[in-house]
């Protein structure tokens, strides 16, 4: 595999120089990317079409703490290369031959990522939290994003890194641990019956938090409530579970209807600006979720008191953080003038009684300020920590790819997990064409490559998965490796349907999450 490598020298001499390689794929980048800052200045770059491998990575300031990590991100001999070409940067001369010459920027480097899988997964595990908007278990999500911190860790030498890391994990796990022992707590196999995929990756976690125990002096007691709910489970029911269990089928999602007439839809959630699984997404990419009403009257023209609301993800706004940082802004769809903004607060029901928790707020129009008509509003919705700009409109491309990518990876991932838990009696078929209809909607030319490069449709894959029959389907998302095509290019398999294996497996929390209820 070749990178990209650029070196970005300090302005001092005691300034160790940063460090950037990119896989330069030749397919733009998917909205599912993600960032991680895994430890010692050193951050990883996942995208979700992608998760066997890493997009780039950063290191801030290369220096000997993190070249253990850095070996594993890209192999011993292009790891070595880099330090030859640093310490020949005080003799021109040394340069040469090192990585083509005396300059290293844009140089193309060959790399070994081979043993690069615990810190994928660790990069992985923080994509899905920050863009899997499935009705997850925050403390299944976190506990999974500290196991995945810990088996990464483990494979380094003692040291500072390891250290870091190791810290950031129990942070995490720490965090999780009342909520993953109340959720083991709650397993009764013998009133309904856990699939094996769900017990094994409980099993999996609970070794994680064993194995994090022994590295922390004298025990810990949170960690120790997730290990005792386990042994009681095990105790009472060794391997309680029917493999056979079918739950009734989950029909296909359905589209949430407008809370009232009084309402007026005024914008679509934008998915890049909330973290995931705060703000409820409707099923149909097109749907606008945001609506306004006036203050007191029901007049639409001439308001200057505007209410609105933002369907909320159940409990889940309350319990993230961001939930309590979000802004609306009101803007006129013509010129583009913001009318104001104002915090949105939880609100558990409507005054009719018909509508389920939103995020509300209430704009007020500013003195010297005309008056608005609420058809001619549109309403930003963003987090007021995010340095992304909201789109100018609903029909923004940007907007619209990254709304169809996020309900297409929901979608997939949901239909595997419940493959894993041999709950599938629907089409699996059909639902990938499904997923193929939301990817490359209805009026455009199949022939055309922007639409599914942008959103990760992957043609390719699609075609393969959806000219399978349900059975053959549901073998191959049951199975523990995928075959792998003839004659791959590296570029063409960028796909929201990859397989949910190694570095992009299921989360814990999503094969609960189908165990547990079905998505509507």
């Amino acid at each position: 595999m070749k990178v990209s490598v650029t070196l970005s020298p300090g302005d001092r001499h005691d300034v160790e120089p940063e460090v950037m390689f990119s896989a330069g794929l030749e397919l733009p980048a998917s909205e599912l990317r993600h960032e991680t800052l895994i430890a010692a200045g050193v951050r990883v770059s996942v995208d979700l079409t992608t998760p066997h491998r890493w997009r780039s990575f950063t290191v801030a300031s290369w220096n000997d703490l993190a070249q253990d990590l850095i070996r594993d991100l890209i192999g011993v001999a292009a790891t070595d290369r880099i330090n030859a070409y640093l310490r020949a940067t005080a003799d021109p001369v040394g340069l040469l031959g090192l990585v083509g010459g005396p300059a290293i920027e844009g140089s193309r480097l060959e790399v070994d990522p081979s043993a690069a899988g615990p810190w994928l997964r660790v990069a992985v595990a923080d994509a899905l939290d920050r863009w899997l908007q499935l009705p997850l278990d925050q403390s299944l999500v976190d506990a999974e994003r500290g196991v995945a911190r810990i088996r990464a860790a483990l494979t380094l030498p003692e040291g500072a890194t390891r250290t870091e890391i190791l810290a950031r994990a129990l942070t995490l796990t720490r965090r999780a641990a009342p909520g993953l022992a109340s959720y083991i707590r709650r397993i009764r196999p013998q009133i309904k019956p856990v699939a094996p995929a769900l017990r094994e990756g409980l099993r999996r976690l609970v070794h994680g938090y064993v194995a994090l125990m022994t590295e922390v002096r004298g025990g810990d007691r949170d960690l120790g409530l997730v290990i005792e709910a386990w042994d009681d489970l095990c105790r009472a029911q060794p391997e309680s579970v029917r493999p056979d269990h079918r739950p009734a089928p989950r029909p296909l999602p359905i589209r949430r209807r407008n809370p009232s007439a009084e309402t007026t839809p005024a914008g679509l959630i934008d998915p890049r600006q909330v973290p995931a699984r705060i703000l409820m997404m409707d099923a149909d990419p097109d749907r606008p979720e945001i609506t306004v009403r006036p203050a007191g009257s029901g007049e639409v023209r001439n308001v200057r008191t505007v209410i609105v609301d933002v369907p909320v993800f159940g409990h889940f706004a309350a319990e993230h953080g961001a939930g309590g940082r979000i802004l609306a802004r009101l803007v006129d769809r013509r010129s583009g003038r913001a009318h104001g903004e104002a915090l949105l607060t939880l609100h558990t029901g409507d005054h009719l009684g018909e509508w389920k928790p939103s995020l509300r707020g209430v704009l007020r129009i500013p003195p010297g300020q005309d008056a608005v008509n609420l058809d001619a509003v549109r309403v930003d919705v963003f987090d007021a920590l995010s340095e992304r700009q909201p789109a100018a409109s609903d029909t923004d491309p940007a907007l619209q790819n990254a709304r169809r990518a996020i309900l297409a990876l929901r979608e997939w991932r949901y239909l595997v997990a419940e493959a894993r838990l041999r709950t599938v009696s629907v089409r699996p078929v059909a639902r990938v064409r499904d997923i193929g209809r939301l990817l490359l909607p209805a009026g455009e030319v199949r022939a055309r490559i922007g639409v599914p490069a942008a959103t990760g449709l992957g043609r390719r894959r699609y075609e393969q998965l959806s000219d399978l029959g349900d059975s053959a389907l549901l073998d191959l998302l049951q199975a523990a490796q995928w075959p792998m095509p003839e004659e791959t290019d590296e570029n063409d398999d960028s796909s929201i349907l990859a397989p949910a294996l190694g570095a992009g497996d299921l989360l814990v929390a999503e094969l609960a999450a189908a165990q547990d209820a079905p998505l509507g």
